[in-house]
């Protein structure tokens, strides 16, 4: 339960190794955030901000610790990112970002993309000491403005991610290095734990270009086409794909299988005429390509991909290997493993509601309907291969969706 008198907006849910984090904007402006055994609902610990922020930005659950995020939305007003330990829920360590910088985390680090002083640092997740920083490089208009990647291994690849592909729970991985790219067009990759540069290259792309690092490479969509960098040579990158001409814009790439890349075509800016490609990642070329009209995402399960778009529905669509649709549906799709997916009919809400739930196999006919969600809401989910957790009106709910 949230507590009496507490109904809030703004609630988040976390999963890791048998955890469960809750969280709540409190109504006197402090963020709640509850630690219980995932599977037995038994709390842990509760604890509450010192600070209060008029929004807060959620929480993040890494090893041995829950990131507790303020957000403000000023850009040069800074606000707090804040540490608190597994164990009892204390607080570590903060320190305060701005809106425009980036966090993420790579085993024991957070790796901080600092913006207002050009710099990408490195700090131990749980004692907050900086461990490593590097100036980002500038173009001749004096620009910092850099884009940085996390490099991910099929790992990643094969857990529960959210509706946009991102992990629920960021594994401590074997591959801790972080590409940037940053306004001169250069491009570095760094070492996350010890911030030591392995390789730099110039003229690679705009930090804008739709891109990727993964499975040690860096693929990247420019003007010219789709280019394959090897992140542990400084050889030529490989020209995988070339578009018919101007007119065809790559909007989104994303990795799809073993040595396959899928990519999102569009002509004219017409989202109508939006294309699913599959590019061979070795040879270069495409496989095969599908209409995808209105489509904007794509999340890999697997050798399938699941295709997804917000206009004018919410759609979601699974593709096999062969470009074959295996099912569409109203609604959004989230991988739960390299196999599977959970559907669900609706679009994600903070508003409470019962959209009904599915699970897909991707070699299945049909999914598998699991029956609704009753009084949730929908955007506060978070999901291993067995639970799902989420809000509802006053209290936090965990459910088994699989048999373990």
């Amino acid at each position: 339960s949230m507590g009496k008198d507490e109904t809030p907006y703004y609630t988040w849910t976390q999963l890791l190794d048998d955890r469960a984090y809750f969280a709540f904007q409190r109504e006197d402006k402090r963020i709640e955030v509850i630690a219980a055994e995932a599977r037995t609902g038994k709390v842990l610990w509760r604890k509450q901000s010192q600070g209060t922020s008029e929004e807060w930005g959620g929480i993040t659950a890494v090893p041995g610790g829950v990131v507790v995020f303020a957000k403000s939305s000023l850009s040069d007003e800074p606000y707090d990112v804040s540490v608190w330990g597994a164990e009892d829920g204390r607080r570590l360590w903060g320190m305060p970002i701005f809106r425009e910088d980036g966090v993420f985390f790579r085993e024991d680090r957070l790796i901080l993309v600092d913006r207002a002083q050009h710099r990408v640092a490195g700090f131990d997740l749980l004692t907050g000491s900086l461990k490593w920083q590097e100036k980002t490089p500038k173009d001749r208009f004096e620009s910092a403005a850099t884009a940085v990647y996390g490099v991910s291994t099929p790992d990643d690849l094969a857990g529960p991610a959210d509706t946009l592909g991102r992990p629920f729970a960021p594994k401590a991985d074997d591959d801790q290095r972080i590409v940037q790219v940053s306004a001169d067009k250069s491009m570095r990759v760094i070492d996350a734990s010890s911030g030591k540069i392995t390789s730099t290259r110039t003229n690679v792309a705009d930090k804008d270009d739709p891109a990727y690092a993964y499975d040690g490479r860096f693929v990247v969509a420019t003007d010219a086409g789709v280019f394959s960098y090897d992140l542990d040579s400084t050889g030529q990158p490989a020209q995988i794909y070339t578009p018919a001409d101007d007119e065809h814009v790559v909007t989104v790439i994303a990795p799809c299988g073993d040595g396959r890349v899928c990519l999102l075509e569009t002509t004219s800016f017409d989202a109508t005429t939006t294309e699913l490609v599959a590019v061979d990642a070795d040879k270069g070329g495409a496989l095969w390509r599908e209409k995808a009209a209105g489509m904007e995402r794509l999340v890999p399960v697997g050798d399938h991909v699941l295709v997804s778009g917000d206009s004018p529905d919410y759609v979601v669509s699974l593709f096999d290997p062969a470009g074959k649709v295996v099912h569409t549906q109203l609604g959004v799709g989230m991988r739960v493993n390299g196999g599977s997916v959970l559907l669900l009919s609706k679009y994600l809400t903070p508003s409470v509601g019962d959209p009904s739930v599915a699970g897909l196999d991707v070699g299945a006919k049909e999914p598998t309907q699991l029956g609704p969600l009753t009084g949730v809401r929908t955007d506060s989910c978070s999901f291993d291969t067995e639970v799902i957790a989420c809000a509802g009106e006053t209290a936090f709910l965990v459910r088994r969706f699989a048999n373990a």
